[in-house]
């Protein structure tokens, strides 16, 4: 019931042009109103009601669509062309023979549900994500550590049944720079103890003492 904010809309776009190009347009749409506002005049003619008379039946069409700005746009349109004009990033996402698939298997006595953006089923997972910073491993590394995305790959990997799980970083700014970083052994085994951890705190608070949960208390050395 959460509502969509701009920077979501935006960042299931990009995924959506990424990975299912063929779906995008189903999906999203935008509207040139140039014409009409240049028609309208004034300093803020998409207040006025000749314009909202205008848009109105244009956005009630296209109501099964999420709208886009004509900026936001073309920014999606050249990060992707960016994005596909490396050879590396080209094969990746060509060679992943499921988009947007959900897996799920039980571990740690806990069943658990991924959705994963593209795998290749005998090889690797591929993660899409963008941001605001220029992509670079060593910047990567730092959001890695922040939002313990070393965990998420290590946990979908399990889960799928892969060996190898790719992150695709890309500015949403120009240049839209653009970083593939593959999960190490070293990190991957430290995600795995994040979420091993995670699971054995749910299974035990939640599952096994679920009326004990408002008296949590831990104690110990660490």
């Amino acid at each position: 019931g959460q509502k969509d904010t701009d920077a979501f809309i935006f960042g299931r776009a990009a995924h959506c042009l990424l990975l299912e190009a063929d779906a995008f347009n189903n999906r999203y749409y935008s509207i040139d109103d140039t014409e009409k506002c240049e028609e309208i005049g004034g300093a803020r003619p998409r207040t006025t009601k000749a314009y909202k008379e205008w848009v109105e039946p244009l956005m009630e069409e296209n109501s099964h669509r999420e709208l886009l700005s004509l900026g936001d746009m073309q920014i999606l349109i050249d990060m992707i062309d960016k994005a596909m004009g490396y050879k590396q990033v080209r094969e990746l996402v060509e060679s992943a023979n499921k988009r947007e698939v959900i897996y799920q298997k039980k571990l740690l006595g806990v069943d658990c549900k991924i959705k994963v953006d593209a795998i290749n089923t005998s090889n690797f997972i591929l993660d899409y994500k963008t941001s605001r910073d220029p992509a670079t491993l060593f910047n990567f590394q730092k959001t890695v550590n922040k939002f313990s995305y070393d965990r998420q790959g290590a946990f979908y990997s399990d889960v799928a049944g892969v060996d190898s799980f790719w992150f695709l970083v890309q500015e949403k700014t120009y240049p839209y720079t653009v970083c593939l970083a593959e999960l190490s052994p070293d990190t991957r085994e430290i995600g795995q103890k994040k979420y091993q951890l995670g699971l054995e705190m749910y299974k035990k608070h939640f599952l096994d003492n679920p009326k004990e949960i408002d008296n949590f208390l831990e104690m110990g050395s660490i």
